[in-house]
């Protein structure tokens, strides 16, 4: 899973889910039309709270947003702009109420079903995510942004190639949407075709020039070849870009390790930790953030050098992916595709212990078709 789904989802007029590298610019807040007002709120009422909100002084933009809410009970305007606050915080549940009583004063403005899907999103709710965007589409067919959604969603339930579907139908329509490009590769890469997540982000490269996340599909495909030296090249590009790019740190410590290149491995897997430890307390992330922790773990059991007390090391790295492995599928972590193919794992493929984490596997699968 790519960095997309690290940022807070939480921005302005809708929550939008950035590019797999990079959070989109924050729009403006919500402009109040005549139908979109019920008790005559303003642009200039919201502005003070939405401007602390964006500071990040949310204890400040909550206590503006209760007078809001207090000034106007019935505005939908003035609920959703406490919702965004709250869901700021993390309190989601209380976002969601909020949200809920701003769909009950206008049930047919798309937008409000959107922004409840971000927050279920985050919430780490995926089927009601995906039921609230799905009904922002109905009421609103152009809102190729919930469209994304709706991939994301399925994406993150591991659904693969359900998420591809909704990706490539938003590409066909707005072929220059970089977003829905990169979500469109990384489908492809999750699903195992890397050189069609290759192919893809060397266009990016074409269309776009210096962009987040293409570099990373063209240096899986060349890590997945064996050419390290170049995919080294590739994840120093796209780290150039983003620094907290994990996946590609994780990437290129691996290509390192295969080179003989150890320290610089064990230097790129620290970053990786550090940058990961972010998304632990997130519920979206609840079930993610051990397998990638079981990934950096695996990884860095093939960095240690010779003698019993690295040895003793490398397999208490590989004990620990294998625990983490265990409650990442335990938390919801669901990305089997990704499990199977991925080179981070080579290194415990032939342990005992994985024909139990595959065993798992199909049987959740099994169940849950």
């Amino acid at each position: 899973m790519l960095k997309s789904t690290t940022c807070l989802l939480l921005v302005a007029a809708a929550l939008i889910v950035s590019s797999a590298n990079g959070i989109a610019d924050t729009p403006v807040p919500v402009p109040v039309q005549p139908r979109d007002t019920l008790t005559g709120i303003t642009r200039e009422d919201l502005e003070p709270c939405y401007s602390e909100m964006m500071k990040g002084n949310y204890f400040a933009a909550l206590e503006l947003a209760n007078k809001l809410v207090k000034k106007f009970p019935d505005d939908s305007n003035a609920l959703n702009q406490r919702a965004r606050v709250y869901a700021m915080m993390g309190d989601y549940l209380n976002a969601i109420a909020d949200e809920d009583r701003a769909i009950e004063l206008q049930p047919k403005f798309h937008l409000w079903h959107q922004m409840r899907g971000y927050f279920y999103l985050n919430h780490g709710d995926f089927d009601l995510a995906f039921e609230n965007f799905a009904k922002a589409v109905e009421l609103n067919p152009k809102d190729t942004l919930s469209m994304i959604q709706q991939g994301e969603c399925r994406r993150w339930q591991g659904r693969d190639t359900d998420a591809l579907k909704f990706f490539e139908k938003v590409v066909k329509v707005q072929p220059k949407s970089f977003q829905a490009r990169v979500l469109e590769s990384s489908a492809y890469y999750h699903l195992g075709d890397y050189k069609k997540a290759r192919q893809l982000g060397q266009k990016m490269l074409l269309d776009f020039g210096s962009c987040a996340d293409a570099n990373f599909f063209v240096a899986t495909y060349q890590r997945d070849k064996g050419d390290h030296a170049k995919a080294i090249e590739s994840y120093d590009e796209e780290l150039k870009i983003c620094e907290d790019n994990v996946d590609a740190l994780i990437g290129r410590a691996d290509c390192r390790a295969r080179s003989g290149d150890k320290e610089g491995a064990r230097a790129d897997l620290a970053k990786a930790l550090d940058f990961t430890s972010l998304t632990l307390t997130s519920k979206q992330w609840r079930g993610w953030s051990p397998f990638r922790l079981a990934r950096i773990f695996c990884v860095r059991s093939t960095t240690y050098g010779d003698g019993d007390s690295e040895e003793w090391k490398a397999l208490d790295d590989v004990t620990t992916s294998f625990q983490l492995l265990t409650k990442a599928i335990n938390c919801g972590f669901r990305g089997f595709n990704l499990l199977r193919h991925d080179h981070d794992f080579d290194a415990i493929r032939e342990d005992s212990r994985w024909d139990g984490v595959m065993a798992l596997v199909k049987e959740i699968e099994k169940s849950e078709q």
